[in-house]
């Protein structure tokens, strides 16, 4: 699972619910762009629900996938959203940061709206809502803290993320063969998998960025190693000359013909390379040993 990793891992209050919003916070931002945008519906002879829902005879008009997600049908679809906004947006905050939040909100009420719609092509119905969104930061908060639990409103009882989100996903599932619902449950379902996917792709980002940041490290720490061979080297051949001793005390290859500079150039440079390209683990034995007998025969003129 992801929360076993570090670089994933909560640090969540006990209980999974947060001591409130922040003056940046982007739930609270969120939240109230959805309210406002519901209040401007109420709003006599101002029918925006027409220009900004999500509809198959409108798809062409791609801002539609973008706004569908802000409108609400009435004040109990937009209490619920806005609740799971807020207990699900506010732990998931603290942990992504406000613009991931943002991303995998918005990622997940795309998605959603695409999947209602590859179902429905030739429907006349349109979807509003902000619940695919929500489905989305409940599965990404389930990848990241499967084990959090999180009280439920009906019935009330608290459950953990993972638990949770199965339940959900089986329940939306079912809830598909009921054609005359009224719920877009295929844009919840499609949220979901939004979420989903954000969480496994940062999470892979993550691994990929240690893996680099671990891969520098060890080309650093061979590259402090042969810097500081280069500099023993020539001071130890500059002392050398000075005291006019034999021309023969010098590291060696194989074949007892290369100088120094020579053995650096041809041996050690490349193996540096190699490990600042491709890391530590890309080293043959021979490569290996070449490294430790330079620095063998370095400290034997030390």
């Amino acid at each position: 699972m992801l929360d076993d990793r570090d670089y994933m891992r909560p640090h969540w209050p006990h209980g999974g619910y947060g001591h409130g919003l922040g003056e940046n916070s982007a739930v609270k931002k969120l939240i109230i762009i959805n309210v406002v945008i519901f209040l401007l519906q109420l709003v006599p002879g101002g029918d925006i629900k027409r220009s900004l829902a999500l509809t198959s005879q409108d798809a062409i008009q791609f801002w539609r996938f973008g706004t569908y997600m802000f409108l609400h049908g009435d004040m109990w679809h937009l209490l619920f959203n806005m609740w799971a906004l807020f207990i699900f947006g506010s732990q998931l905050e603290k942990r992504l940061g406000m613009i991931r939040l943002v991303k995998v909100y918005m990622v997940s009420g795309l998605l959603g709206g695409i999947t209602w719609l590859l179902f429905n092509i030739s429907s006349t119905s349109y979807v509003i809502g902000a619940s695919g969104a929500v489905f989305g930061l409940m599965g990404a908060a389930a990848l990241l803290c499967p084990n959090e639990e999180i009280m439920m409103l009906f019935p009330p009882v608290r459950l953990r993320m993972k638990t949770l989100v199965v339940f959900t996903a089986i329940i939306e599932v079912m809830m598909l063969y009921n054609m005359h619902s009224g719920v877009a449950h295929l844009a919840h379902l499609g949220g979901l998998l939004g979420g989903l996917l954000y969480v496994k792709k940062e999470a892979s980002a993550a691994n990929h960025r240690r893996r680099h940041v671990q891969r520098g490290a060890s080309s650093k720490d061979f590259g402090s190693i042969v810097g500081e061979m280069r500099e023993r080297l020539f001071n130890s051949r500059n002392a050398d000359r000075g005291h006019r001793r034999p021309p023969n005390l010098r590291i060696v290859t194989d074949d007892n013909t290369s100088s120094d500079e020579e053995f650096i150039s041809v041996q050690i440079d490349p193996i540096l390379d190699k490990i600042g390209k491709f890391g530590m683990k890309s080293l043959t034995p021979q490569e290996r040993r070449i490294l430790e007998r330079a620095r063998e025969k370095l400290k034997d003129r030390t």
